[in-house]
């Protein structure tokens, strides 16, 4: 029986991840961004947010049901999915 050690030293298992620190994923570094840029582009992003939400809904309305059977799915209208969208965002 062989251990992990063992293993690691025979190049079978690689060395343990050094994990560092998780909040480190979520430090922006604010001197990088262009903010002109992103105020000037503020309303498109802004419009994109809310239209692909639109857009999400009317595929999946289209698709869905040719995918799933009528049984699985049930029945369901584009009001209804706007609002639980609304409710999980």
């Amino acid at each position: 029986g062989a251990s992990m050690d063992a293993a690691r030293g025979s190049g079978w298992l690689y060395a343990p991840a050094d994990y560092g620190d998780l909040l480190a994923l979520y430090k922006l570094d604010t001197s990088q961004i262009y903010w002109s840029a992103v105020g000037q582009n503020l309303p498109s992003m802004m419009v994109a947010v809310f239209i692909i939400a639109v857009i999400n809904n009317a595929c999946q309305l289209a698709l869905t049901p040719s995918v799933l059977p009528m049984e699985a799915m049930g029945k369901s209208s584009f009001d209804f999915e706007m609002l639980v969208q609304g409710r999980a965002h």
